[in-house]
Parts: C-alpha cells; sequence; structure tokens
C-alpha cells in the first residue's frame, strides 16, 4: 500500500474533525488535527475577527506555515489532516486584507503545495455553523467555502478531488471509494 497523504478540507463546521477520527484508524494515519485551535490556545487568541486585519494577516502566514510544518514532518508515513492549506487561502480570501503581490505569492505557495497531497476531500457546508469558541463567526462559513470552491475550480481537475455530502454515512461511503481507488 502506498503511503497516504490525506486532506480534509471545508468551511468551520463542515464535519472534518468528525471524519478525520473515523479515517484515522481505518487507514493507519497519523491525525494533524486541531492545528488552528491550538495555535490560537497557544497564543492566547479568542476571537480571531477582533484582531486588526493586519494581524490576522501574520497569524494566516504563521498558521500555513506551521501546516506545512507539520504535514512535512509526516510526509514519508503519511497523515490525515482536518485542514489544508488551501482552507488557510480560504480564511485569508475571506477575513484578511493581504496585497495583490503578498495574496499572490500566497496563492502560488498554496497551489504548489496542494500537489503534496495523494487525496483530497472536499466537505461543502450542508448545514449552518453554529457560533462557538475559537471558531470563525457563522456568517462567515459560506463566504469561505466559496472561495474554497473557486480556487477548487481554478486549480484541480475534477476526478483530483473528491466532494462528500450527505450524512456521516454517506460522505464515508464516497470518502473510502476515493482513497480505496487507486
Amino acid at each position: 500500500m502506498s503511503v497516504k497523504r490525506i486532506a480534509l478540507c471545508g468551511a468551520h463546521g463542515t464535519g472534518k474533525t468528525t471524519l478525520l477520527e473515523l479515517l484515522k484508524s481505518e487507514y493507519q494515519l497519523e491525525p494533524l488535527a486541531r492545528t488552528v485551535r491550538t495555535f490560537w490556545e497557544d497564543h492566547g487568541i479568542d476571537d480571531f475577527e477582533k484582531l486588526p486585519k493586519e494581524v490576522r494577516n501574520v497569524f494566516q502566514k504563521h498558521l500555513l506555515l506551521n501546516q506545512i510544518d507539520r504535514e512535512e514532518a509526516q510526509a514519508e508515513v503519511g497523515f490525515i489532516t482536518d485542514r489544508s492549506i488551501l482552507d488557510y487561502m480560504g480564511y485569508t480570501v475571506a477575513s484578511s486584507d493581504m496585497s495583490g503581490v503578498e495574496l499572490a505569492m500566497y496563492e502560488a505557495l498554496v497551489r504548489e503545495r496542494l500537489k503534496q497531497y495523494t487525496h483530497f476531500i472536499y466537505l461543502p457546508v450542508e448545514f449552518p455553523a453554529k457560533a462557538e469558541h475559537l471558531r470563525a463567526h457563522p456568517e462567515i462559513q459560506q463566504k469561505v467555502a466559496d472561495v474554497l470552491e473557486s480556487y477548487l475550480q481554478k486549480w484541480l481537475k475534477p476526478e483530483e478531488y473528491c466532494i462528500a455530502r450527505g450524512s456521516v454515512e454517506e460522505r464515508m461511503t464516497t470518502i473510502r471509494e476515493f482513497l480505496d481507488k487507486e
């Protein structure tokens, strides 16, 4: 069996962590979970949207680099992550104000890094997210999803990723079919 580097992608509240928990054991993969929450907790952030936009830009860059470091550390043995590098792009576009050149560089890095995943799974918004501590505000959920979907359409061919919809069981069936075809 080849090494799997699986990314679950989607706005907050779409079920990424739930699916990660189900898939990590089944495929014997190291989970890379709670990257954003852990980073915020470690830096005393309790509401990202209350930070000035220029501070959000800095955090988005650090989050992206932290994710890349974590993925690189597990690349040879495989992993499953509940936050892809594309997710960081979505949140950056939706809630920051990076300049044109800076954003273009960020996009180039994210687009190139997408090639590192062996399997990319997108979870669309199917129900509104609930407000909770350390989660982006619910009204941002669809905005982020729209950004993610636009990048998916621009950067990946339909056969290069899977869209999982429906109940947890329906999503698991779709994901298993995608992961098991090689």
